[in-house]
């Protein structure tokens, strides 16, 4: 593991001037439809309702809730969520997938979370969204203390595919939702990681602005402590410290405006950084984004990151696993044959196939992939 650089407590200010100026829609090549997003208020709680509520709003603007999973006409949904009466409605938009949180008293979202995986390949660096205009498979696992809502699918980059499972746990006590990534790349990547971009609806840029005054740091021995906002120095890096456990945004009177957890990926990745942007969208408006990056070092072709609650994250490689589809099946036979004989750099040389890291593609590699043959990735 790799020290993470301790940062001044001045610098620490700087983080969260975004708060003071809004910050807004921030992803240039992600669109979210406006429009749809309004729904009912919520500020009743009644007494019969049950702890975790699945609620849904369609495109014509229908808006329903205590849904039962398999009546949900997917081809019409415009998004899904898990409501809890004391955090308000946590879930994602069906078309690029981001998660996003409707607060109590809120009847559109006032945050939303992308993704952006990134890395080294050769000499080149590489970034691109996780989520996507892709086809998607909704998935919703119940257990007593929580649920778990997302989706998986298929990201293709530069000719890659790229399995991904996204989702957001809701527990039915506690006061953080916490957000859960699988992603599983089919090539070896130097300096993989994750960036995390936190952006407001811009109808709740003047709320953003008046009501969050502060950051709060968690740190590891169990302590926080409050730095006041200021206006200075955007647009620069910053480590996080290595006694930094997760990170919050809190009001003068102490209620906390993000509800996302960072623990569980502070936890598994090597160091941590984050960064305030100053933009302009496409429309000329000026806005402000909170990026949150998390490095893992190398991941080979084949190997998933699995950042989940339930689990504290984990990285688990799915030997014999070429073509990244989770499986080890006859795709993975294919690719691994036409490199049979060739060495790195090599006209139909496959990075993956190399499976007992000899440099070369042989026999033993065969008996390998033999070994794990219809073997799955971990759910």
């Amino acid at each position: 593991m790799l020290s993470r650089t301790k940062v001044k407590e001045k610098y620490l200010f700087s983080i969260v001037t975004i708060l003071l100026l809004g910050f807004s829609l921030a992803i240039s090549n992600i669109s979210i439809t406006m429009a749809k997003e309004t729904l009912p208020e919520d500020n009743s709680t009644t007494l019969n309702s049950p702890p975790l509520q699945l609620v849904v709003l369609y495109d014509n603007g229908s808006y329903f809730e205590n849904v039962h999973w398999e009546t949900i006409e997917w081809a019409n949904v415009d998004k899904v969520g898990i409501k809890r009466a004391d955090l308000g409605r946590v879930g994602f938009e069906s078309q690029y997938g981001c998660c996003l949180w409707y607060p109590l008293g809120f009847n559109k979202p006032l945050m939303f979370i992308a993704q952006r995986l990134w890395g080294k390949v050769g000499a080149e660096t590489h970034n691109f969204y996780v989520q996507g205009n892709v086809a998607k498979t909704p998935f919703l696992h119940q257990q007593n203390d929580s649920w778990t809502l997302g989706w998986k699918g298929t990201i293709t980059y530069n000719n890659y595919d790229f399995p991904v499972s996204i989702g957001v746990k809701c527990p039915t006590t506690g006061d953080r939702f916490y957000y859960k990534t699988n992603v599983t790349t089919p090539v070896s990547v130097d300096n993989a990681g994750i960036e995390y971009l936190l952006y407001a609806n811009p109808v709740y840029a003047g709320y953003i602005a008046y009501h969050a005054n502060n950051i709060r740091l968690y740190f590891t021995n169990g302590t926080t402590k409050d730095y006041t906002i200021n206006r200075t120095n955007l647009n620069l890096t910053y480590a996080i410290p290595n006694c930094v456990a997760n990170i919050g945004i809190v009001t003068d009177a102490g209620e906390e405006i993000n509800k996302f957890d960072f623990s569980d990926v502070f936890n598994v990745s090597i160091n941590q950084w984050l960064r305030i942007e100053q933009i302009t969208l496409p429309n000329g408006q000026n806005t402000y984004v909170l990026r949150v990056g998390c490095a893992f070092g190398p991941l080979l072709a084949g190997e998933t990151l699995i950042i989940d609650p339930s689990t504290v994250g984990t990285r688990s490689r799915l030997i014999g696993d070429l073509n990244g589809d989770c499986k080890v099946g006859a795709a993975d036979i294919i690719l691994l044959g036409h490199s049979i004989l060739k060495r790195p750099g090599e006209e139909g040389y496959h990075v993956g196939a190399d499976l007992n890291g000899d440099s070369k593609v042989g026999a033993a590699d065969i008996i390998i992939l033999g070994q794990h043959i219809l073997e799955k990735c971990m759910p």
